[in-house]
Protein backbone atom coordinates (compact mmCIF):
# COMPACT_ATOMS: atom_id res chain seq x y z
CA UNK A 1 0.00 0.00 0.00
CA UNK A 2 2.53 2.03 0.79
CA UNK A 3 6.14 2.97 -0.44
CA UNK A 4 9.45 0.99 0.23
CA UNK A 5 10.81 1.99 3.33
CA UNK A 6 14.47 2.44 1.49
CA UNK A 7 12.60 5.38 -0.47
CA UNK A 8 11.23 7.12 2.33
CA UNK A 9 12.61 10.22 3.35
CA UNK A 10 15.30 10.40 5.97
CA UNK A 11 16.02 13.96 7.98
CA UNK A 12 19.64 15.41 7.36
CA UNK A 13 20.57 15.44 10.73
CA UNK A 14 20.00 11.46 10.51
CA UNK A 15 21.63 11.23 7.40
CA UNK A 16 24.53 12.88 8.07
CA UNK A 17 24.93 11.29 11.76
CA UNK A 18 26.21 8.20 12.85
CA UNK A 19 24.88 4.78 12.65
CA UNK A 20 23.44 4.83 15.79
CA UNK A 21 20.92 8.18 14.94
CA UNK A 22 20.09 5.91 11.34
CA UNK A 23 19.39 2.84 13.42
CA UNK A 24 17.05 5.09 16.05
CA UNK A 25 15.50 7.14 13.51
CA UNK A 26 14.82 3.85 11.59
CA UNK A 27 13.63 1.57 14.60
CA UNK A 28 10.23 0.47 14.75
CA UNK A 29 8.27 2.30 16.86
CA UNK A 30 5.57 0.45 19.35
CA UNK A 31 2.92 2.19 20.36
CA UNK A 32 1.51 5.43 19.56
CA UNK A 33 4.59 7.83 19.68
CA UNK A 34 3.73 11.67 19.82
CA UNK A 35 4.91 12.57 16.17
CA UNK A 36 1.89 9.87 14.69
CA UNK A 37 -0.90 11.52 17.60
CA UNK A 38 -2.40 14.25 15.76
CA UNK A 39 -2.66 12.27 11.90
CA UNK A 40 -4.34 9.24 13.80
CA UNK A 41 -7.08 11.31 15.64
CA UNK A 42 -7.30 12.48 11.81
CA UNK A 43 -7.97 9.99 10.63
CA UNK A 44 -10.25 8.12 13.46
CA UNK A 45 -12.58 11.11 13.04
CA UNK A 46 -12.61 10.52 9.27
CA UNK A 47 -13.06 6.45 9.59
CA UNK A 48 -15.71 7.43 12.10
CA UNK A 49 -17.27 9.75 10.26
CA UNK A 50 -18.05 7.50 6.91
CA UNK A 51 -19.04 4.71 9.23
CA UNK A 52 -21.91 6.34 11.10
CA UNK A 53 -24.00 9.08 9.77
CA UNK A 54 -25.07 12.37 11.44
CA UNK A 55 -27.99 11.38 13.22
CA UNK A 56 -26.50 7.80 14.19
CA UNK A 57 -23.25 8.99 15.89
CA UNK A 58 -24.41 8.44 19.56
CA UNK A 59 -24.84 4.58 18.28
CA UNK A 60 -21.58 4.40 17.06
CA UNK A 61 -19.92 6.23 20.10
CA UNK A 62 -21.59 3.64 22.39
CA UNK A 63 -21.04 0.79 20.41
CA UNK A 64 -17.89 1.31 20.61
CA UNK A 65 -17.66 1.23 24.34
CA UNK A 66 -19.42 -1.61 24.64
CA UNK A 67 -17.39 -3.51 22.08
CA UNK A 68 -13.81 -2.26 23.26
CA UNK A 69 -15.04 -1.86 27.23
CA UNK A 70 -13.50 1.79 27.62
CA UNK A 71 -15.39 5.09 27.59
CA UNK A 72 -14.72 7.08 24.17
CA UNK A 73 -13.59 10.74 24.97
CA UNK A 74 -15.83 13.44 22.62
CA UNK A 75 -13.80 16.18 21.64
CA UNK A 76 -15.57 19.76 20.67
CA UNK A 77 -13.72 19.85 17.14
CA UNK A 78 -14.18 16.38 16.50
CA UNK A 79 -16.32 13.39 16.62
CA UNK A 80 -14.31 11.13 18.66
CA UNK A 81 -11.07 11.38 20.81
CA UNK A 82 -7.57 9.44 20.67
CA UNK A 83 -7.65 7.10 23.96
CA UNK A 84 -4.89 7.93 25.76
CA UNK A 85 -3.77 4.83 26.37
CA UNK A 86 -1.64 3.28 23.64
CA UNK A 87 -3.45 0.02 23.44
CA UNK A 88 -6.70 1.72 23.49
CA UNK A 89 -6.46 3.42 20.86
CA UNK A 90 -4.37 1.13 18.52
CA UNK A 91 -7.49 -0.92 19.76
CA UNK A 92 -10.24 2.07 18.35
CA UNK A 93 -7.89 2.01 14.87
CA UNK A 94 -8.57 -2.27 14.57
CA UNK A 95 -11.90 -1.57 15.28
CA UNK A 96 -12.74 0.94 12.83
CA UNK A 97 -10.53 -0.91 10.35
CA UNK A 98 -12.79 -3.98 10.94
CA UNK A 99 -15.85 -2.34 10.41
CA UNK A 100 -15.13 -0.90 6.94
CA UNK A 101 -17.23 -3.70 5.43
CA UNK A 102 -20.04 -2.01 6.39
CA UNK A 103 -19.41 1.45 4.75
CA UNK A 104 -22.76 1.91 2.41
CA UNK A 105 -22.76 3.27 -0.94
CA UNK A 106 -22.88 6.28 -0.58
CA UNK A 107 -19.48 6.32 1.13
CA UNK A 108 -17.50 3.99 -1.07
CA UNK A 109 -16.27 6.89 -3.00
CA UNK A 110 -14.77 8.22 -0.51
CA UNK A 111 -14.42 4.82 2.15
CA UNK A 112 -12.12 3.43 -0.89
CA UNK A 113 -8.75 4.70 0.63
CA UNK A 114 -9.58 4.73 4.26
CA UNK A 115 -7.22 2.18 4.83
CA UNK A 116 -4.28 2.75 2.34
CA UNK A 117 -4.49 6.60 4.20
CA UNK A 118 -3.97 4.79 7.30
CA UNK A 119 -1.17 2.39 6.11
CA UNK A 120 0.76 5.26 4.58
CA UNK A 121 0.27 7.64 7.68
CA UNK A 122 1.87 4.39 9.83
CA UNK A 123 4.80 4.12 7.44
CA UNK A 124 5.39 7.39 7.39
CA UNK A 125 5.21 7.46 11.16
CA UNK A 126 7.84 4.36 10.97
CA UNK A 127 4.93 2.10 13.66
CA UNK A 128 5.66 -1.61 14.04
CA UNK A 129 1.71 -1.72 12.77
CA UNK A 130 0.80 -1.77 9.15
CA UNK A 131 -2.84 -2.36 7.42
CA UNK A 132 -3.11 -5.82 6.26
CA UNK A 133 -7.04 -7.11 4.61
CA UNK A 134 -9.06 -9.39 6.51
CA UNK A 135 -11.19 -9.86 3.40
CA UNK A 136 -14.72 -8.94 2.43
CA UNK A 137 -13.47 -5.10 2.72
CA UNK A 138 -12.57 -5.56 6.33
CA UNK A 139 -9.24 -4.71 7.32
CA UNK A 140 -6.56 -4.82 10.54
CA UNK A 141 -3.90 -4.18 12.15
CA UNK A 142 -0.98 -6.47 12.02
CA UNK A 143 2.59 -5.93 12.70
CA UNK A 144 5.11 -5.05 9.83
CA UNK A 145 7.26 -7.71 8.32
CA UNK A 146 9.87 -7.16 5.41
CA UNK A 147 8.47 -6.43 2.13
CA UNK A 148 8.94 -9.16 0.83
CA UNK A 149 8.04 -11.72 3.22
CA UNK A 150 4.92 -9.55 3.25
CA UNK A 151 4.36 -9.88 -0.41
CA UNK A 152 5.32 -13.41 -0.83
CA UNK A 153 2.46 -13.78 1.77
CA UNK A 154 -0.28 -11.51 0.40
CA UNK A 155 0.73 -13.76 -3.06
CA UNK A 156 -0.23 -16.82 -1.43
CA UNK A 157 -3.15 -15.86 0.46
CA UNK A 158 -5.05 -14.21 -2.73
CA UNK A 159 -6.70 -17.47 -4.33
CA UNK A 160 -10.17 -18.05 -3.05
CA UNK A 161 -8.75 -22.04 -2.08
CA UNK A 162 -9.43 -23.52 1.28
CA UNK A 163 -5.50 -24.03 2.03
CA UNK A 164 -5.60 -19.80 1.06
CA UNK A 165 -8.20 -19.75 3.28
CA UNK A 166 -6.17 -21.17 6.62
CA UNK A 167 -2.80 -19.22 5.45
CA UNK A 168 -4.99 -15.80 5.84
CA UNK A 169 -6.62 -17.07 9.30
CA UNK A 170 -2.90 -18.23 10.18
CA UNK A 171 -1.33 -14.82 9.28
CA UNK A 172 -4.09 -12.87 11.20
CA UNK A 173 -3.54 -15.03 14.43
CA UNK A 174 0.28 -14.75 14.31
CA UNK A 175 0.15 -11.05 13.54
CA UNK A 176 -2.93 -9.20 14.61
CA UNK A 177 -3.05 -7.32 17.61
CA UNK A 178 -4.26 -9.55 20.09
CA UNK A 179 -2.59 -12.57 18.36
CA UNK A 180 -3.34 -16.76 18.87
CA UNK A 181 -0.47 -18.18 18.09
CA UNK A 182 -1.13 -21.52 18.96
CA UNK A 183 -4.12 -20.79 16.20
CA UNK A 184 -1.82 -19.31 13.96
CA UNK A 185 0.20 -22.70 13.90
CA UNK A 186 -2.78 -24.92 13.87
CA UNK A 187 -3.73 -23.34 10.71
CA UNK A 188 -0.56 -22.98 9.14
CA UNK A 189 -0.76 -27.22 9.23
CA UNK A 190 -4.52 -26.90 7.70
CA UNK A 191 -3.41 -24.92 5.32
CA UNK A 192 -0.41 -27.21 4.25
CA UNK A 193 -2.47 -30.27 4.09
CA UNK A 194 -5.10 -28.51 2.18
CA UNK A 195 -2.39 -29.36 -0.85
CA UNK A 196 -0.40 -32.02 0.06
CA UNK A 197 -2.78 -34.33 0.94
CA UNK A 198 -4.97 -34.39 -2.50
CA UNK A 199 -1.25 -34.51 -3.95
CA UNK A 200 0.46 -37.24 -1.77
CA UNK A 201 -2.30 -39.47 -0.52
CA UNK A 202 -5.44 -38.65 -2.86
CA UNK A 203 -7.00 -42.19 -1.99
CA UNK A 204 -6.26 -42.70 1.79
CA UNK A 205 -8.62 -43.79 4.49
CA UNK A 206 -9.95 -40.18 6.47
CA UNK A 207 -8.13 -41.03 9.16
CA UNK A 208 -4.74 -41.11 7.39
CA UNK A 209 -5.99 -37.67 5.42
CA UNK A 210 -3.11 -35.63 7.55
CA UNK A 211 -0.01 -34.34 7.08
CA UNK A 212 1.64 -36.72 9.03
CA UNK A 213 0.22 -39.21 7.09
CA UNK A 214 1.04 -37.86 4.05
CA UNK A 215 4.82 -37.10 5.54
CA UNK A 216 5.15 -40.57 5.69
CA UNK A 217 4.02 -41.42 2.06
CA UNK A 218 6.15 -39.08 0.66
CA UNK A 219 9.28 -40.12 2.85
CA UNK A 220 8.92 -43.74 1.78
CA UNK A 221 8.69 -42.47 -2.26
CA UNK A 222 11.42 -39.48 -2.00
CA UNK A 223 13.15 -40.50 -4.84
CA UNK A 224 10.02 -39.67 -7.25
CA UNK A 225 9.52 -35.89 -5.49
CA UNK A 226 11.37 -32.92 -6.61
CA UNK A 227 10.46 -29.22 -6.26
CA UNK A 228 11.33 -27.69 -9.62
CA UNK A 229 12.94 -30.28 -10.58
CA UNK A 230 16.21 -29.16 -8.61
CA UNK A 231 18.63 -31.72 -7.72
CA UNK A 232 18.14 -32.74 -3.69
CA UNK A 233 14.81 -31.10 -3.17
CA UNK A 234 12.69 -33.85 -2.46
CA UNK A 235 14.77 -33.43 0.92
CA UNK A 236 14.19 -30.26 1.59
CA UNK A 237 10.23 -30.62 0.82
CA UNK A 238 10.29 -33.45 3.27
CA UNK A 239 12.33 -31.28 5.93
CA UNK A 240 9.76 -28.56 5.82
CA UNK A 241 6.96 -30.83 5.92
CA UNK A 242 8.66 -32.36 8.90
CA UNK A 243 9.07 -29.06 10.68
CA UNK A 244 5.77 -27.81 11.02
CA UNK A 245 4.19 -31.44 11.73
CA UNK A 246 6.81 -33.03 14.10
CA UNK A 247 6.76 -29.87 16.64
CA UNK A 248 3.17 -29.57 16.72
CA UNK A 249 2.37 -29.27 20.46
CA UNK A 250 -0.13 -32.04 19.84
CA UNK A 251 2.03 -34.33 18.35
CA UNK A 252 4.71 -33.76 20.14
CA UNK A 253 2.85 -34.69 23.04
CA UNK A 254 1.41 -37.88 21.76
CA UNK A 255 4.72 -39.02 20.88
CA UNK A 256 7.06 -38.79 24.08
CA UNK A 257 4.51 -37.90 26.46
CA UNK A 258 6.31 -34.34 27.35
CA UNK A 259 3.87 -31.54 29.28
CA UNK A 260 2.29 -29.33 26.54
CA UNK A 261 4.37 -26.02 25.60
CA UNK A 262 2.58 -22.99 24.63
CA UNK A 263 3.81 -22.26 20.85
CA UNK A 264 5.86 -18.64 21.01
CA UNK A 265 5.62 -15.76 18.78
CA UNK A 266 9.15 -16.98 17.15
CA UNK A 267 7.55 -20.75 16.96
CA UNK A 268 4.50 -19.45 15.31
CA UNK A 269 6.30 -16.99 12.87
CA UNK A 270 8.71 -19.44 11.54
CA UNK A 271 5.47 -22.00 11.02
CA UNK A 272 3.48 -19.60 8.91
CA UNK A 273 6.29 -18.79 6.77
CA UNK A 274 6.86 -22.53 6.56
CA UNK A 275 3.35 -22.85 5.47
CA UNK A 276 3.85 -19.86 2.58
CA UNK A 277 6.02 -21.98 0.81
CA UNK A 278 4.81 -25.55 0.78
CA UNK A 279 1.33 -23.82 -0.24
CA UNK A 280 3.09 -21.92 -3.08
CA UNK A 281 5.18 -24.78 -4.11
CA UNK A 282 2.31 -27.02 -4.70
CA UNK A 283 0.08 -24.50 -5.95
CA UNK A 284 2.23 -23.30 -8.20
CA UNK A 285 2.89 -26.55 -9.48
CA UNK A 286 7.13 -26.60 -8.32
CA UNK A 287 6.23 -29.96 -6.88
CA UNK A 288 6.14 -32.61 -8.76
CA UNK A 289 6.42 -36.24 -9.20
CA UNK A 290 8.52 -37.94 -11.60
CA UNK A 291 5.26 -39.95 -13.22
CA UNK A 292 4.69 -35.45 -13.81
CA UNK A 293 7.44 -34.81 -14.78
CA UNK A 294 7.96 -32.14 -17.52
CA UNK A 295 4.00 -31.25 -16.58
CA UNK A 296 0.91 -31.20 -15.05
CA UNK A 297 0.57 -30.08 -11.79
CA UNK A 298 0.79 -31.29 -8.41
CA UNK A 299 -1.13 -28.50 -6.43
CA UNK A 300 -4.10 -28.55 -4.46
CA UNK A 301 -6.80 -31.12 -5.83
CA UNK A 302 -4.58 -32.82 -7.78
CA UNK A 303 -4.64 -36.48 -7.92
Amino acid sequence: MHEPAESRYVPLSVRAGDSSDRIAWLTPAEGVPDHLRSSLVNWIDWAFSLLWKEDERDGGLMLIERVLRFSVRVRSTTYIGLPPQPRDALNLVDFLLYRLDKLEERSVGLGGDVAPVLDELLADASSVWTVTPRGGGSYELTRRVPSAARDAAALAMAPQTLAADHLRRSWSAAYRREPDYKSAYDHAVLAVEAVVVPAAIPTAAPNRRTLGGANAHIRQTSNRWTVNEVEGSSGVLLANLELLWNNHPRHADEEDGSEYVPVTRETAQVMVSTAITVVQWFTTGAVRTTDHAGGGDSGEGAS
